[in-house]
């Protein structure tokens, strides 16, 4: 079994286990995961020392185990069960374009630069900018709870 794979389950099977807790929010959970993702795939650009690969991947591995179990749990806090179907759909779909042009704007990158540098700072700044945006809806979240608490105490 490849590292990757280690760390994904070690990385699912922690967010299950954190997940139960009511005092962690998921989706400020969830962000965390995704900018340390990001974070294990940078430290890729300084990796030199062999058993430093392993090591990054298993960490790439639990954080991306991580952000498959939150990414079914966030949706329904953020967007509420009512609308759990519509929104998980959008985000499979997004997902699955994604994927559809990541590999082949990946090749492009390397195709044009040479170097592997482009596409490895590329998904870094995917998955950072994408957790700093999850941090800014849990914020926002959060202060619609208070307005919704406020006006319902009156």
């Amino acid at each position: 079994m490849s590292t990757v794979g280690i760390g994904d389950i070690l990385g699912r099977i922690s967010a299950g286990f954190l997940s139960s807790y009511k005092c962690i929010d998921s989706v400020l959970a969830y962000a965390v995961a995704m900018i340390l993702c990001g974070i294990a795939i940078a430290f890729h650009i300084c990796a030199t020392w062999g058993p430093m690969f392993p090591l990054l991947t298993g960490l790439f591995g639990f954080f991306y185990g991580q952000q498959n179990v939150f990414i079914t749990i966030v949706p329904a806090v953020l967007f509420g069960r009512e609308n759990l179907v519509s929104v998980f759909g959008y985000i499979l779909f997004f997902a699955g374009l994604g994927a559809l042009v990541g590999t082949p704007l990946a090749g492009y990158i390397v195709d044009r630069t040479g170097s592997y540098m482009g596409v490895v700072s590329l998904s870094f700044s995917c998955c950072v900018i994408g957790g700093l945006c999850t941090i800014v809806c849990c914020i926002i979240h959060r202060r619609k709870q208070k307005i919704s608490q406020r006006t319902i105490s009156v």
